[in-house]
């Protein structure tokens, strides 16, 4: 499984690097342009931008990881050693990922808004908090709910002239190669703990809630 492992990891990774090159080179405006005026289509419709904008500030990475705290709390109880594993995997795919933003500094669609945009970091933080939360609740209806959350986040981050497009999909693809170096090192070692197995078996029924 290891070199299966090693594999998915450097596709992955092949697939990060050349959006960090073709950002750097600004070739990827030529899809994040388009994209962007597709979204902001969403503006002709009632309320949404009074969504979008809530959604961004009560999703925001800050009240996604008081919620990680929450759940990686009740995850103790239930399984100690998968609550270790998940918390080092989710503090260390966020350090990284703040770590990238700073090395790619790209700037942000619009002046008026501070930092730096690639990766996205709120779309980054719901998404490593959507596993999490699928660590306790693995039933295939919860993984539909996580999907659509990160998908809005994604959106909103977008119609917000906060993040390009190629922005929120660089911070899903980093995430995925952190899944599978979490996922190599766990078979390299022959750990027996159900990290992120619903990626293969979304049905499966262990520590359901």
């Amino acid at each position: 499984m290891s070199a299966i492992h090693r594999k998915y990891i450097a596709s992955t990774l092949i697939i990060l690097i050349a959006l960090m090159v073709l950002v750097k080179s600004n070739l990827i405006l030529f899809i994040d342009e388009p994209v962007y005026r597709l979204v902001r289509l969403l503006r002709n419709i009632p309320f949404a931008n009074t969504f979008l904008s809530y959604y961004s500030d009560i999703f925001s990475p800050w009240h996604m990881v008081g919620v990680m705290v929450v759940i990686l709390t009740i995850l103790l109880f239930k399984n100690r050693r998968l609550a270790y594993i998940t918390s080092i995997w989710a503090t260390s795919t966020l350090l990284l990922g703040i770590g990238l933003k700073y090395f790619i500094h790209r700037p942000r669609p619009v002046d008026y808004i501070s930092g730096y945009s690639f990766p996205s970091l709120h779309t980054l933080t719901i998404a490593v908090a959507g596993v999490v939360f699928l660590m306790l609740f693995r039933r295939f209806y919860w993984h539909i709910l996580v999907y659509l959350m990160v998908f809005i986040m994604m959106i909103s981050r977008i119609y917000l002239h906060a993040h390009y497009f190629s922005d929120t999909i660089a911070s899903i693809v980093f995430e995925v190669l952190c899944l599978q170096v979490a996922h190599h090192y766990l078979a390299k070692y022959q750990l027996d703990i159900p990290f992120t197995t619903y990626l293969s078996h979304p049905r499966q029924k262990r520590l359901d809630i």
